[in-house]
């Protein structure tokens, strides 16, 4: 009983250092409901569906056709996120529109396909990218949190 709650104690104080530590970033006044969801934060997901494989044929506007074996145990769930930052610190970010959906992504395994070369520039800078194999294909999705019990 005493691990459990020293544990919730430990819970509770991270969460509240967390919390501390993002209001460096935001400015005074500034409120999280402000900046557009323009981002992806993905988290690691342990799914319960078994790892059986789906053969698909995958069309991509800038890297054309692909035929790929995709993995339907999820590997990550990516919610919408909005990004604070002295550099951007109303949160929008004018490369993408706010995202309302989140994504599952799964593994796929792709026959080798051309790599090409391409100028990325994102909020952390420009650079030239060698894009090879697609690793992950991520479906828009729909969820429902269920709540955790409290001990």
């Amino acid at each position: 009983m005493q691990a459990k709650r020293i544990e919730c104690v430990y819970q509770t104080l991270l969460v509240a250092g967390l919390a501390i530590g993002l209001s460096a970033l935001i400015p005074a006044g500034s409120a999280l409901a402000k900046g557009e969801p323009d981002h992806l934060q993905c988290y690691d997901i342990r799914d319960s569906n078994p790892p059986v494989g789906e053969l698909v044929r995958l069309l991509n506007q800038q890297f054309g056709l692909s035929d790929c074996k995709v993995n339907l145990q999820a590997v990550q769930l990516c919610a919408p996120t909005a990004k604070f930052s002295k550099n951007s610190p109303d949160g929008d970010d004018p490369r993408g529109g706010p995202l309302e959906t989140d994504f599952m992504c799964y593994r796929v395994s792709i026959r080798p396909a051309n790599s090409k070369l391409a100028i990325v520039s994102d909020q952390f800078g420009e650079r030239k990218a060698k894009i090879g194999l697609a690793r992950t294909i991520c479906t828009p999705t729909k969820k429902e949190l269920i709540p955790t019990p409290t001990p």
